[in-house]
């Protein structure tokens, strides 16, 4: 019952995100990708445990889903910086850099401050509950080290173009919306207004009188 709870759990979690991801990215393929970091953690450590042959009770049931949506938010502050990257005319390797100088400390800083503030449950005197303070607090690191490792790999590698790929339909789309404006500027003998007017007599003739 426990692994089904732990099954269920986990596939509602990734479900639910990943059409969050979908609709933020605009693109079914990148909103895909994005959720391999976010599960990342889960396989490594979960798998980690049935190679050791740990056993699953009712504190570790609980760590999956809760740490597969707290890694989401990393994933979405780098994506975010990733994008404005490419915004600014940069290439998927200069885009994963500047994403990766503006926000790996904030990430460090909100992973450190999660972490050690659930790893209180580890001295709890309840065992499920003091596993579920040692194993969230390794799976929150797992989480930034798929964040900031496996993430910028991914989106350095060949799947990156879907990041890309969302972001010209976007554009593309945006283009056939807006009306064209005609930016046609005149010449200056166009802008001249046309003068009309006889030229001035020559001096010493008087005019001719009329009749």
């Amino acid at each position: 019952m426990l692994l089904d709870g732990l099954t269920d759990s986990l596939l509602l979690a990734f479900v639910l995100i990943a059409i969050v991801m979908m609709c933020v990215l605009r693109s079914p393929s990148a909103g895909m990708l994005s959720m391999v970091p976010n599960v990342f953690p889960v396989v490594v450590i979960f798998g980690f445990m049935g190679w050791t042959g740990i056993l699953v009770d009712v504190g570790t049931m609980m760590t999956a889903s809760v740490a597969l949506g707290v890694a989401v938010d990393d994933t979405i502050h780098y994506l975010t910086w990733f994008r404005r990257g490419l915004d600014q005319g940069l290439d998927r390797k200069g885009a994963v850099m500047m994403a990766y100088e503006r926000c790996a400390t904030a990430m460090t800083q909100t992973t450190l401050i999660g972490g050690l503030g659930l790893s209180v449950f580890m001295f709890s005197t309840f065992t499920p509950t003091q596993r579920f303070g040692v194993l969230m607090l390794t799976m929150l690191f797992a989480a930034l080290i798929g964040d900031l490792i496996f993430l910028p790999a991914v989106l350095s590698g060949p799947a990156g173009w879907f990041f890309r790929l969302g972001k010209k339909q976007e554009s593309e789309k945006s283009d056939t919306t807006e009306p064209a404006l005609d930016q046609t500027i005149p010449t200056d003998d166009e802008a001249k207004p046309e003068v009309t007017s006889d030229p001035p007599p020559e001096p010493g003739l008087a005019p001719e009188p009329a009749d």
